[in-house]
């Protein structure tokens, strides 16, 4: 299987790492959750993807904001990209530009 290029947000080390991905299993280990949805969606193609269940797991998260969704993100995103048909592919958004869209909150 080919793997893609994507970013981690890792919302722990408070950093973008680049990690290769080959399936949704990748996207699950690398967000740590079960289940995930989307985010939002970039003009460029690439794609958020979150925790679908960061809110009511029970677990301790970090959050962050993301340039392109007005909400708080609970744990960890990952950044993809895809093709016009569907297809995981390489990220069209360079990864300083990827973390220039993250803000770290900090817990109150």
């Amino acid at each position: 299987m080919r793997k893609t290029k994507a970013y981690l947000i890792d919302s722990t080390k408070k950093v973008v790492t680049q990690v290769e991905i080959g399936g949704y299993k990748d996207i699950q280990k690398y967000i740590d959750c079960r289940m995930f949805t989307t985010a939002c969606n970039l003009e460029n193609g690439d794609t958020l993807f979150v925790d679908d269940e960061s809110l009511i797991d029970g677990k301790d998260h970090e959050f962050f904001m993301f340039e392109d969704y007005l909400s708080p993100i609970a744990g960890n995103g990952l950044l993809i990209g895809s093709t016009e048909s569907g297809e995981e592919a390489d990220c069209a958004t360079n990864i300083l530009d990827c973390a220039m869209k993250v803000q770290w909150l900090e817990k109150i």
